[in-house]
């Protein structure tokens, strides 16, 4: 099972050109903003997941909440360019790091941080609906969501190993401001590129 790919087969052409049309930019700046933020929000979610005992157990409870039935209802999810839901959940996955998230999405896309946020808000609830399906078809309990998140960690340091490194670095800064960002934006999300299948 990977996560990213079967989220990226749900993203089509048709499906990006509507989120580009929610978001105001063409549809080449969002597949870019795509590909550097799913793999980022993953990270993020992994992240919570190992931070403590209780991190699998929470993320395991919020996807009580998240059947999967988003994945069918992309049109509206995408043509409305933002989600309070998904505002929500970026909140409780990247914390007081949800701006220089922003800001490494937007460098990387070449769109400004306020568009990035939107598009995040977006594929927030995406990523849930993704990890609440695998959930409930696979049987996964508390402990096998963090199994399946470290593996999809695995998988981006064995495609993409700088795109690894870049999206440690938005997570792990201490706030300070240190992130390179002029870097981000001069190698955009060609870094994550090889991520996905297609």
């Amino acid at each position: 099972m990977n996560l990213m790919d079967a989220i990226m087969d749900q993203l089509d052409e048709k499906a990006i050109g509507k989120l580009a049309g929610g978001l105001g930019i063409d549809a080449g700046n969002a597949q870019q903003a795509v590909t550097a933020a799913l793999p980022t929000i993953l990270a993020g979610l992994q992240r919570n997941v190992a931070a403590s005992s209780d991190g699998a157990s929470a993320l395991d409870r919020a996807l009580d909440k998240h059947d999967g039935s988003v994945l069918g209802q992309l049109g509206d999810l995408l043509g409305g360019g933002s989600s309070s839901d998904g505002s929500a959940i970026l909140g409780h996955i990247f914390g007081g790091k949800r701006e220089r998230v922003e800001k490494g999405v937007s460098s990387a896309a070449g769109i400004d941080s306020s568009t990035a946020g939107q598009l995040l808000s977006t594929l927030a609830p995406l990523v849930m609906g993704a990890l609440g399906k695998a959930k409930r078809e696979s049987g996964l309990g508390a402990s096998d969501l963090g199994g399946l998140l470290e593996r999809e960690q695995e998988n981006v340091r064995s495609r993409q190993p700088e795109a690894s490194g870049m999206i440690g670095m938005l997570l792990d800064a201490d706030g300070d401001g240190d992130v390179d960002f002029s870097d981000i934006a001069s190698r955009g999300a060609g870094l994550l590129g090889g991520l996905f299948k297609r």
